[in-house]
């Protein structure tokens, strides 16, 4: 199961991020049984011309400045133990680029950005993620939106 400190910080601030309309929770179930969670909400990421070069982004425009780009940010994802080692993470994963496809018609972003644990770092980064610069113990990562679409084959 979800460790259970995780569970209830993760459940309390999703409420109260929820309610002060500062982001968007999807749940999924199995039977009853909650299988995994991501939340999304618009950011930015602020990126040098040197790291966007580098990464091959430099193409992208903005009206924020000259670093700091519109983004969705993956905030939280998960799965509960039990349903770990399955595939399943890199199936909500999906899900949650694919909401952010959809919320790219309607909304103009270039990036999706996360804070990955240092455990998680490997995994996003083969799900073409960039690392664009730490933040204290968390790895900020980064993927355009171009890059999703070419991906999920869109």
């Amino acid at each position: 199961m979800f460790r259970a400190q995780s569970r209830t910080v993760f459940k309390k601030e999703a409420i109260r991020l929820e309610k002060h309309h500062a982001c968007k929770t999807h749940l999924y179930y199995y039977k009853d049984n909650l299988l995994g969670y991501y939340t999304l909400f618009t950011d930015y990421v602020n990126l040098t011309r040197s790291k966007r070069n580098s990464e091959g982004w430099g193409d992208v425009s903005t009206l924020l400045g000259n670093q700091h780009f519109p983004a969705i940010r993956l905030h939280y994802i998960g799965i509960d133990d039990k349903y770990r080692n399955k595939g399943l993470i890199e199936l909500l994963l999906l899900f949650a680029l694919d909401d952010c496809i959809y919320i790219s018609n309607y909304v103009g972003f270039n990036f999706v950005v996360l804070e990955a644990l240092k455990r998680s770092v490997g995994f996003f980064e083969k799900q073409n993620f960039s690392k664009v610069k730490k933040n204290n113990d968390l790895q900020i990562m980064a993927i355009k939106v171009e890059d999703i679409v070419f991906q999920l084959g869109s």
